[in-house]
């Protein structure tokens, strides 16, 4: 009955992936979901006005179409590379500091007998 009690009560005492690792790596996915996006769509721009302006048959307007496509395009692109470097160090981040509650023995002597107390300490690695 007793082992039953402790293991429904018991809590874990070192987790497998702490809070804030996951929260990194879930702002890294979404850093770099949003910068293929914008990469994406400025290269869909790009193509689109290199085809709409660079034809034979193309009028004045659609030549500044297709340059301001382009520019657009441009700007789109490069709106990216902050994203993907926001991406990754939120990525190098998450492997990096880990925090964690861990249940510590301290030894101590009773009477005759060495025994040992538990007490939770909160655990923070930064890897350098």
């Amino acid at each position: 009955m007793i082992a039953i009690a402790s293991q429904a009560l018991c809590q874990q005492t070192n987790p497998a992936q702490p809070s804030i690792q996951k929260d990194f790596l879930k702002k890294s996915k979404n850093l770099k979901g949003a910068a293929l996006a914008l990469l994406g769509g400025g290269s869909a721009l790009i193509i689109g006005g290199l085809l709409i302006g660079n034809r034979k048959e193309s009028t004045y307007n659609e030549v500044y179409a297709g340059v301001f496509m382009i520019g657009l395009g441009i700007v789109s692109a490069s709106g990216s590379i902050p994203l993907f470097i926001g991406s990754a160090r939120n990525k190098r981040r998450a492997k990096a500091a880990t925090a964690y509650l861990k249940f510590e023995k301290n030894p101590f002597s009773q009477q005759t007998a060495l025994r040992f107390n538990s007490y939770p300490a909160v655990c923070l690695k930064i890897n350098l």
